[in-house]
């Protein structure tokens, strides 16, 4: 019941926006998927204007519909690993707080370069930064970044073709590609 009651909500507030082509490329009868929320492994029975009908292999929930927004690609935490993996891209990334309260940007420049612009556009401070692939991690050498709490935790994390990478306790620096 609580699946469907959050469902039902989400609905109503992305109703009048579509379902993405994403979505209608992942509700394909006999496609595997992953079912949100927690991941569950499920394979594409039946598919309806908004929604599809999932045989769940985990036995999570019994077989059933659930919106395609839940849905995604069953690679996806895969192609996420290897995007950060790579490092991150040379460009500019949108810092937000919180709740998604911008927050500036963050240019990320080529020779492990970095500068912190604020909201206005004045810089903030540039900086010095290594990336630790293995461990997938933002290390601010200096700068305004080099905050002894951060102890170079910063994680970089791949999202669906995005980069963030999470600055501090509540900021994150995203960029999309673009």
């Amino acid at each position: 019941m609580f699946r469907f009651v959050c469902c039902a909500v989400a609905v109503l507030v992305l109703a009048g926006s579509g379902v993405s082509h994403a979505a209608e490329e992942l509700c394909i009868v006999g496609k595997r998927v992953l079912a949100e929320p927690g991941d569950h492994p499920a394979t594409v029975l039946g598919v309806s204007a908004s929604s599809c009908r999932l045989h769940y292999e985990d036995r999570a929930y019994p077989d059933g519909w659930d919106f395609k927004f839940n849905l995604k690609d069953v690679h996806q935490d895969a192609n996420n690993a290897a995007l950060a993996a790579k490092g991150p891209r040379l460009g500019r990334y949108t810092i937000t707080i919180g709740g998604g309260s911008f927050a500036g940007y963050l240019m990320i420049s080529a020779g492990g370069r970095y500068e912190v612009l604020l909201p206005g556009g004045k810089s903030g401070g540039a900086g010095r930064y290594l990336f630790d692939a293995k461990a997938g991690r933002m290390r601010w050498l200096d700068g305004p970044l080099a905050d002894p709490g951060w102890d170079g935790t910063q994680k970089l994390e791949g999202d669906s073709g995005m980069l963030k990478i999470r600055i501090g306790k509540q900021a994150v620096a995203t960029n999309t590609g673009k």
